[in-house]
């Protein structure tokens, strides 16, 4: 071999490069800031060798990404054009205290409005951090000892009574929101017009008719708790008999009181079950789809129930190329120009996802075919299908999912107030984030999306 034979391989100048991150150590949740070059169209980061739960690319030179159940070792970007990666992360175990968990036996009294002080007795409350009222915390507690709390109730609602300590939480139900009505107008109540059918036993599915329904948080027949319910906008709520009694039809709702009419007669059957075989009120469930890691034009296979009305199916928020829907528990979906992130199925009565789903962009494409890149114009109308916001109502966090763009994207949290509570950027061709959302305080929120000409807002029920 000649001198001028001689040559080495050399690294594409548009391969990604990690230069530093902080912090330089964290558990699950922790938010580390990446440093480098040629990051645009990342799709992925590692920490150790496990996946991190979401990324946001800033620029070409910043992404920030959350550790998931990470491990020591590198930090690695993954883009089209390659891999980079830099030693020194650290990931903490977070460990879990060892001790009793809290238990409650009885409260009193039983039903109150804002400002009531309720005295909960029970066990292991020592260290306890917060109290709710129907899922709504209390203004205040007070640790009175190991086996008593005294909580004043807030913005509370009708349903359980639960305590949280470091060591888990409790609940009990039984507890009754009395709202002040002085302060709600007349229009703003929840009204029951009608309800059918007006006599049923366990199982059945009784449509309720009214006004004001939406934020409907218990739905109960003479008195006893229905075994499940659904909402359908304003004024139709789909509930199903649960171990009933006759009476009145009672919907309560968080913000503006309870509804009641009479006239609903309760079949004592002591062979009734649930009626399992009808699921048109119950959103899907995904339990686990197989492959996890797939390109565009594979097969994948997603296990669940309640699959019979999907309408949509996604991989990291890009609609599948086409789908079957093979049987209650199982649907075969055909992978498009989808993106890493979450599968989810759509259907008529809500939404269902599961983190996971690795995307592998098709080698022989070109870098601009990697993802579905959505330019929208002044003209142009935006599908709302290819969005996505869940859970919802949420508590700690939310997920955001959209459509890829070249472009980069504006998120704005806004409270019932008008108030901007929170502002993210989202880099080129981000699918997915994850919104924290535990410091907020309950309540209706909209999230408005913007590409700087079009918007798309959809409504947050944080609690």
């Amino acid at each position: 071999m000649t001198a001028n034979s001689f040559h080495t391989d050399t690294i594409p100048a548009d391969s990604p490069r990690v230069i530093s991150f902080t912090p330089t150590s964290g558990t699950k949740g922790t938010v580390v800031t990446i440093f480098g070059s040629h990051f645009t169209g990342a799709f992925a980061a590692r920490f150790g060798s496990v996946l991190a739960d979401s990324i946001i690319i800033y620029s070409d030179t910043v992404i920030k990404a959350i550790v998931g159940n990470g491990a020591t070792g590198s930090v690695s970007v993954i883009t089209p054009n390659g891999i980079s990666s830099k030693p020194g992360f650290t990931f903490i175990q977070d460990t879990v205290p060892v001790c009793d968990s809290p238990r409650i036996v009885s409260f009193s009294p039983t039903s109150g409005r804002k400002g009531t002080p309720v005295i909960i007795f029970g066990a292991h409350f020592t260290g306890a951090t917060a109290a709710r009222f129907g899922g709504v915390l209390a203004d205040s507690i007070i640790v009175l000892n190991d086996s008593t709390i005294r909580a004043i109730v807030g913005n509370g609602a009708t349903g359980s009574v639960s305590v949280t300590t470091p060591c888990g939480a409790a609940s009990k139900p039984g507890f009754t929101y009395i709202i002040d009505t002085a302060q709600i107008p007349d229009s703003a109540r929840p009204h029951i017009y009608s309800f059918s059918p007006t006599s049923a036993r366990q199982g059945t599915l009784v449509t309720i008719v009214g006004n004001n329904l939406r934020y409907a948080n218990a739905v109960l027949f003479g008195g006893v708790n229905a075994g499940s319910y659904s909402v359908y906008g304003d004024t139709v709520i789909k509930a199903r008999v649960g171990a009933g009694a006759s009476g009145n039809v009672v919907v309560n709702t968080i913000y503006s009181g309870l509804a009641f009419k009479n006239g609903f007669t309760y079949i004592p059957d002591s062979t009734s079950v649930p009626d399992t075989t009808v699921h048109d009120s119950i959103p899907p469930h995904i339990y686990r789809f197989n492959p996890t890691h797939a390109k565009r034009g594979d097969t994948v296979y997603i296990f669940g129930h309640y699959f019979l009305h999907a309408i949509a199916v996604n991989f990291g928020g890009i609609p599948a190329n086409r789908f079957t829907v093979l049987s209650d528990t199982l649907i075969r979906a055909v992978v498009d120009t989808g993106a890493t992130g979450a599968v989810s199925v759509i259907s008529s009565i809500g939404l269902s996802a599961k983190n996971g789903f690795i995307y592998i962009p098709d080698s022989t494409h070109t870098p601009d075919s990697l993802a579905r890149v959505v330019v929208y114009n002044s003209n142009a109308a935006i599908n709302s299908k290819l969005f996505a916001l869940y859970p919802n109502p949420a508590s700690g966090y939310v997920i955001w999912q959209q459509p890829a763009t070249d472009h980069i994207t504006q998120l704005q949290l806004i409270d019932i107030n008008g108030r901007i509570v929170k502002t993210l950027s989202l880099g080129k061709s981000m699918v997915q984030t994850t919104i924290p959302v535990s410091g907020l305080p309950t309540g209706m929120y909209k999230l408005v999306w913007s590409d700087g000409k079009n918007k798309l807002t959809k409504s947050l029920l944080i609690k």
